[in-house]
């Protein structure tokens, strides 16, 4: 049952925006997912999966007017707060949010020319069917890219650049929250491998921070 049924979940749901979007961390990290799409596509549709606040939606629209992207969340609160803003930055036409699951998206197969994901992945009920969903809305040639954290330290010279970066209080947090939050990198290698996704090109690839599970369709 979600918190939204205690009348928590709008509390909840509003802090974490908050949050999200003042946290160096993310907001970095959302800029370069962004900066990544509008390299690699010039238009088209492109779905959030787990969009929460919509800070990722919002940045991938800003970089193109050419874009049209739609947001999911299985949060009917983040889901309202996400609306909220578009309505707000007057992108209400071209960055659209509704309820959705990631294993029962509601969309047409072939629907979208990219799909994202950000630090969902470890909260899906059925990583693999989640995987085989995104796929089916997947156009032809397109691909989807899934990101997320990986439960584990990094190592020495890479825990040294994060709080070089983030500094030690919010950088050794990150690291602790990383370190305890998501699915190992075995973990993710076993999802990848089970039989039911098999025929799905699945590519890994990791920096020694984040994963990245590229969707080739």
């Amino acid at each position: 049952m979600r918190l939204e049924n205690f009348g928590f979940g709008g509390v909840l749901s509003w802090f974490y925006s908050v949050l999200a979007e003042n946290n160096p961390v993310m907001v970095d990290f959302y800029e370069n997912v962004a900066n990544e799409v509008f390299l690699n596509l010039s238009s088209g549709n492109i779905l959030d999966v787990g969009t929460g606040p919509g800070i990722l939606a919002f940045k991938v629209a800003d970089k193109n007017d050419k874009f049209r992207v739609f947001g999911v969340d299985i949060s009917s609160s983040m889901v309202e707060i996400a609306k909220n803003k578009a309505k707000k930055k007057g992108l209400s036409d071209r960055v659209t949010f509704q309820f959705g699951d990631v294993l029962n998206l509601p969309f047409e197969d072939e629907s979208f020319d990219l799909v994202l994901s950000t630090f969902s992945f470890h909260h899906w009920s059925s990583p693999s069917k989640g995987i085989k969903e995104i796929y089916r809305v997947l156009k032809s040639g397109s691909q989807a890219w899934i990101y997320d954290g990986k439960r584990g330290l990094p190592n020495k010279q890479t825990r040294k650049s994060i709080v070089e970066k983030y500094g030690m209080i919010l950088g050794t947090l990150f690291m602790f929250v990383s370190s305890v939050h998501f699915f190992s990198l075995d973990e993710i290698k076993s999802i990848l491998s089970l039989d039911e996704i098999r025929g799905i090109k699945c590519i890994l690839e990791d920096d020694g921070i984040f994963i990245k599970i590229r969707i080739v369709k």
